[in-house]
């Protein structure tokens, strides 16, 4: 699983130089009252002071507090500053694509678990990671989330994805349940159909072919945030916990 964690600085509102220009430039024209002829002229060469101006601003590559829109535009990863976890050897390759591309500047690769490494800021923006797993939720690295979320996730952070909806349907597998079920009733002439209620509660991650759907489907979760209950007593201890999983 990978956790992306993205710093956002504000982006300046665009300055405008060229109606100023050109309010000098009619200003001129009607003062000494020239020509039409004239003022075309002298509009002229204003607007091509106006190009000469642009083009020599946009050559110097202001810094990223500094950019306006229009640098944005064409350089827009210099507004992040991106920090990426990751636990796989595919951080390896992730490192020399982001030199391929002269990144390395902007994206920051961390090899390693998010509730083991330290990231060089003291904050984040955004959390963007893959976390799902088989039926949303199983074998999920959701808890991960969570823990990055509460260690560097800022109050008017947002983590995405931050919504998901979750369905449930019936099926008919009759050939999973002669194979698997009752096959315990005659294991090489043993009788071991004592088994056969543990065998069908068995949770079986699998493809289901669309003509095995019985039902029509129920949506049982909009969102992702939920509230976990915890609550039991034994002969040795008692516990109750209450965990809650909000992304918003």
């Amino acid at each position: 699983m990978g956790v992306a964690f993205v710093p956002i600085h504000p982006i300046k509102r665009a300055r405008i130089y060229s109606g100023v220009w050109l309010s000098v430039c009619l200003t001129d024209a009607c003062s000494a009252a020239r020509t039409e002829a004239l003022a075309d002229l002298e509009m002229a060469e204003c607007s091509s002071m106006e190009v000469s101006s642009g083009q020599a601003e946009a050559s110097e590559k202001p810094a990223a507090e500094d950019m306006t829109s229009k640098d944005y535009y064409f350089d827009s990863y210099a507004h992040f500053g991106i920090h990426e976890i990751e636990c796989s050897s595919i951080s390896d390759y992730a490192v020399k694509i982001v030199k391929a591309n002269k990144l390395d500047h902007v994206v920051t690769i961390i090899k390693g678990k998010v509730e083991e490494v330290e990231l060089p800021v003291d904050g984040v923006d955004i959390i963007i990671s893959e976390w799902m797993g088989y039926c949303l939720f199983y074998e999920s690295m959701l808890n991960t989330v969570i823990y990055a979320r509460d260690k560097w996730l800022k109050p008017d952070g947002l983590i995405f994805p931050d919504r998901a909806t979750l369905y449930v349907t019936a099926i008919e597998d009759r050939q999973y349940k002669d194979y698997k079920i009752h096959w315990w009733e005659n294991v090489y002439g043993f009788d071991m159909s004592c088994i056969k209620d543990v065998a069908i509660k068995e949770p079986l991650v699998d493809v289901v072919d669309p003509k095995q759907l019985v039902t029509s489907s129920c949506l049982i979760k909009r969102d992702l945030d939920f509230v976990v209950d915890i609550d039991f007593k034994g002969q040795l201890c008692e516990m109750s916990k209450t965990s809650e999983y909000r992304m918003r």
